[in-house]
């Protein structure tokens, strides 16, 4: 797929090929280099770095209108929204500028973007956007850059930039999933598992799956959080790894920094270029923050295992916390344990969902333990009848008749 104005070609092999300007023949005539990469940004990278240098009349005219370069306009949105967002949210924001969008309008201005280069980036993409060279991003995920850069647009355009392409008429489909469930019966094998022998593991997966809560939330749940005179867990924090673009050292034990912030040795990186590090901050959204009750039986485990209210519930530790992705791998150990289908963490959460609409429970007090902000989440995400719940209902007219 050609990219206009660049000569950046996909090849047929699957590599990228760029094209770029050596020199010139005696009548003018450009002679072309060629260099090959295994992804666009790779090739965009280096045929840059071949580019002879830019004369004095084209630096005149670079200084000019170098305001409203892409990569200077998404620079100061950023210092924008950093003032206004989560320190989680600011990393994914910025990792999607430097990592996705910088590389590829690097060289471009706000006001040349129309609607053609931007239905041209969804289609690169979607079709080659992985940072490894190897295929496209999902629509989800595509979706999410493409919500960055309609920012970054909107943003120039508040700045008296001028803007030729028409944002909000950008659309990219999104694909809905069915949502994954444990069965009622793997349930039951997983519950007997998990209540035989329990370890601190084990009562992390118990608490989801009775609970609902998130894995960043499970992680950063301390036994200050669960009252078990008046029987409920209070969900007011969230543990996550996000990319580091401070300076900062790393503490490598996974320690408490002085902040609340929780420094790895950052041997886990996005893309190889930032450490990482896991933080402790608010949950997804306010709504997040809630209080769950909780079922008798699971009162009476935390019961055996209830410590100091400093510790980590899924350690017993104050100093020591499990994040999300080893949390991860340990719950596809259980899973294979009880012989079922490998499936994520987050599972646990729809089984929790879809087990209490099942029963009945009031979609209202399902929607503020899951911690959804309005009940239409709920309603769309959860309420699809099951087969076997559409022929009871189907009987249900016999009885009328």
């Amino acid at each position: 797929m050609p990219k206009k104005g660049r000569n950046i070609y996909k090849r047929k092999d699957g590599r990228w090929e760029a094209r770029y300007i050596k020199s010139h023949d005696e009548n003018g005539k450009a002679q072309y280099g060629y260099i090959y990469a295994r992804s666009y940004c790779e090739a965009r990278q280096k045929q840059r770095s071949l580019v002879p240098a830019i004369d004095e009349q084209d630096m005149f005219v670079l200084k000019e209108i170098k305001d409203s370069g892409f990569c200077n306009v998404s620079k100061k949105w950023l210092d924008m929204e950093k003032v206004n967002i989560k320190e989680s949210s600011y990393s994914r924001y910025k990792r999607i500028v430097f990592k996705y969008l910088n590389p590829y309008f690097d060289d471009m201005h706000i006001e040349h973007i129309s609607n053609e280069t931007i239905e041209e980036y969804i289609l690169y993409l979607t079709k080659y956007g992985r940072l490894d060279g190897n295929g496209g991003l999902s629509n989800k995920t595509a979706s999410d850059i493409i919500a960055v850069l309609k920012s970054i647009i909107k943003y120039a355009a508040r700045n008296h930039i001028q803007v030729q392409c028409l944002v909000n008429n950008i659309k990219l489909k999104k694909t809905v999933k069915d949502i994954q469930v444990i069965d009622r019966k793997e349930q039951k094998i997983l519950t007997e598992y998990l209540c035989y022998n329990t370890d601190l593991t084990k009562l992390g997966v118990l608490i989801s799956l009775y609970t609902g809560i998130r894995i960043g939330e499970l992680c950063a749940l301390k036994w200050s959080d669960i009252n078990l005179e008046e029987n409920f867990i209070e969900v007011t924090k969230t543990l996550q790894r996000i990319e580091d673009f401070s300076d900062g050292s790393h503490n490598p034990d996974g320690s408490h920094n002085p902040d609340g912030s929780h420094n790895s040795n950052g041997s886990h990186n996005f893309n190889g270029s930032h450490k990482t590090k896991v933080i402790t901050g608010k949950p997804k959204s306010t709504s997040s923050i809630r209080i769950i009750p909780l079922p008798g039986f699971l009162k009476d485990i935390l019961c055996d295992f209830k410590t100091n209210g400093s510790a980590f519930v899924l350690t017993g530790n104050s100093r020591k916390f499990i994040e999300p992705r080893t949390m991860q791998s340990r719950f596809k150990n259980i899973i294979a344990d009880c012989g079922i289908t490998q499936v994520n963490f987050h599972v646990l959460r729809h089984t929790f969902a879809t087990r209490c609409v099942e029963i009945g429970f009031d979609i209202k007090s399902l929607s503020e333990i899951l911690g959804h902000s309005n009940v239409n989440m709920t309603l769309n995400k959860y309420v699809h009848s099951s087969f076997d719940m559409k022929k009871d209902n189907m009987e249900k007219l016999s009885q009328v008749l």
